[in-house]
């Protein structure tokens, strides 16, 4: 696969952790990637675990400038489909950005858990970060292996969680998985191993965490390479 030209987003579809304590994407991560993506030329669709409108954590509301520059991202997380619906065949790869809400509808999802089955057997590239990673966790393949079995891969971090104050809302932690989940805890500039057609997340909430995304997947697929390796994505914070 020389060139990408259909991606498929896969975003949360939990809304609230507890009464009154509401959750869901975070925008960003999903809005900045849709944003380049489409500038690109590439067929983006986008999926949730339920399907329809997608919950935004309002933590992540955008301010009125950004929900200009979003409106496209914002209008696509509307009516968005149902993972039980995805076609892994129909993409080239799959990017899964975070927010809390993934941590407790992705790993319970057998639907989800299906789609990533097939775009890992089909040789796709799959791209998780922040939380997304959540989204591998009980994955298995045909053979019965474990999806990420001798991957190497961060995500957001215990040490963030209890900074964010969200480690006692949590179902579970990241960096609490059982060793054979190969989740390596990575400082702010993390080490990757980019064996196969998977891609590492960024490890939590500051600095280039979009860029170095695209970048790492530009590393993977010359068709990146080539579009995205030099575009300097606007940068946010967590």
């Amino acid at each position: 696969m020389d060139t990408l030209h259909s991606l498929l987003m896969i975003v949360t579809s939990f809304s609230e952790i507890s009464p009154g304590e509401p959750t869901g994407l975070w925008l960003e991560e999903f809005a900045v990637p849709y944003i380049e993506f489409t500038n690109q030329g590439y067929r983006v669709s986008v999926a949730s675990v339920k399907g329809g409108k997608a919950p935004i954590d309002p933590r992540s509301d955008p301010t009125a400038e950004q929900a200009e520059t979003w409106a496209a991202a914002l209008k696509a997380l509307e009516e968005t489909i149902p993972v039980a619906s995805i076609v892994p065949t129909d993409y080239d790869a799959v990017f899964i950005p975070g927010g809390h809400g993934t941590m407790f509808d992705f790993p319970n999802s057998h639907d989800l858990h299906k789609a990533l089955r097939g775009f890992a057997e089909h040789d796709k590239i799959i791209a998780a970060m922040c939380h997304g990673p959540a989204s591998l966790v009980g994955v298995i393949l045909s053979d019965g292996t474990p999806l990420v079995a001798g991957k190497t891969l961060t995500s957001f971090t215990n040490e963030e969680e209890s900074v964010a104050g969200f480690t006692k809302k949590m179902p579970f932690l990241m960096f609490d998985l059982p060793d054979n989940f190969f989740l390596i805890e990575a400082q702010r500039a993390p080490s990757w191993d980019m064996e196969g057609a998977y891609l590492p997340p960024c490890s939590g909430g500051k600095g280039n965490d979009y860029y170095v995304t695209i970048k790492a997947v530009s590393e993977i697929n010359g068709g990146i390479r080539k579009i995205l390796s030099e575009v300097e994505l606007p940068l946010g914070q967590y």
